[in-house]
């Protein structure tokens, strides 16, 4: 799926990326566990948006945030099908791994973190569970990157695949606003699920996409074994023995 002349230019990237977001999120798991002065910040942001929060923007807010959890649910479901019907099993692969395997590591982060949520008076909606590192905003950007990623890569013009990106960039932003304006994650918490999110996405693609190549080589390879030996028998054939 990626041009052999841009595969090492972006696995580079990649890996810088992966890197990078590796070290946020273990930054911000070390504040979080050792009570440092982001925690102060958290509270005051939170505690800030809910004083001035309306009840337009708390639907707005809702509504967003289905689109970080619920409807991309839905959507995972009819691209699973989509592509067993069409066979494109490796596509299946990286979303099953993708995405299925972004809840489970989000799940055991929670366990092993187990951050309380914001306590607020008059909360607008109530979270559940664990708070570190934001499931929504995690699954979000891991779904949204992998469907990005599917159309990029299938497009030739940059044009679109800019738009794509910063389509994508967007709706992540925006759930993870919701889920810190609707008060019950921290900014902290959203920032992890990005970091934690992006970790998870880059390496899924890479890994995968290192299978494509390893069954497409293995496949070239084969074909051209079995058109040399081909070949040869059908020396063979026209070549009587002198």
């Amino acid at each position: 799926m990626i041009a052999e002349g841009y595969l090492g230019l972006f696995v580079g990237v990649a890996l810088v990326i992966l890197l990078g977001s590796a070290w946020l999120f273990g930054s911000l798991a070390e504040d979080v566990t050792t009570n440092d002065s982001i925690v102060r910040f958290d509270s005051a942001v939170v505690n800030a948006l809910h004083a001035s929060s309306s009840p337009a923007l708390v639907n707005l807010m809702l509504t967003i945030s289905l689109v970080g959890n619920e409807i991309p649910q839905v959507i995972t479901v009819g691209l699973v099908v989509l592509f067993i019907v069409r066979r494109r099993w490796i596509d299946l692969l990286l979303l099953v791994l993708a995405v299925g395997g972004a809840q489970i590591v989000n799940t055991l982060l929670k366990l092993i973190f187990n951050r309380a949520r914001p306590v607020l008076i008059d909360p607008v909606t109530v979270g559940i569970g664990a708070s570190f590192p934001s499931g929504h905003a995690m699954g979000a950007l891991v779904f949204y990157g992998v469907c990005a990623y599917f159309l990029i890569s299938r497009s030739n013009h940059w044009n679109e695949r800019i738009i794509i990106f910063v389509i994508a960039v967007l709706v992540v932003m925006l759930v993870g606003f919701s889920r810190i304006y609707l008060g019950v994650h921290y900014p902290s918490d959203v920032l992890a699920g990005y970091s934690a999110g992006t970790v998870w996405l880059i390496g899924s693609i890479l890994g995968v996409e290192r299978f494509r190549w390893w069954r497409g080589h293995t496949y070239r390879v084969s074909q051209a074994g079995a058109a040399s030996e081909s070949q040869s028998r059908a020396r063979d054939v026209t070549d009587p023995p002198g």
